[in-house]
């Protein structure tokens, strides 16, 4: 009906205007937004969290925490050089923070991207540390 979608829509605004004014709160969701990492070390947007993503994206928000589910091989041996065990795994966790979204569709995309323009998103709403009015 009407006013389901409506009342549908009052929640998802209400988390949109928590996320503006406090930043992005991980005890509100029942996963964390997972990624995968390709083998050019890009992050790549998988499973669950899109609505959530896409609320932080208007935002403005400059980071949200995310859960890396799998590396893509070739990325990985060129992080690791060859090392196993924790030193492999330290080499990850410091390489990770460098990683950056994919930005452009990839060479089997079958819809060209749309080009939004500068202006599509809003100016941000959120601002470290400042409460909004």
């Amino acid at each position: 009906s009407r006013q389901r979608i409506l009342d549908y829509l009052a929640v998802y605004l209400g988390f949109l205007d928590n996320m503006a004014t406090n930043g992005y709160d991980e005890t509100r969701a029942k996963d964390m937004l997972g990624v995968v990492i390709s083998r050019e070390g890009r992050i790549l947007k998988i499973n669950r969290g899109l609505h959530r993503l896409a609320m932080a994206q208007y935002v403005g928000l400059p980071t949200i925490p995310v859960q890396v589910r799998h590396v893509h091989r070739t990325w990985w041996q060129s992080v690791t050089h060859g090392t196993t065990g924790a030193h492999a795994l330290q080499r990850l966790r410091d390489a990770l923070p460098h990683c950056r979204p994919e930005q452009h569709s990839g060479p089997l995309t079958e819809h060209p991207p749309v080009d939004v323009g500068p202006d599509f998103w809003p100016i941000p709403r959120y601002h470290a540390g400042k409460k909004s009015p």
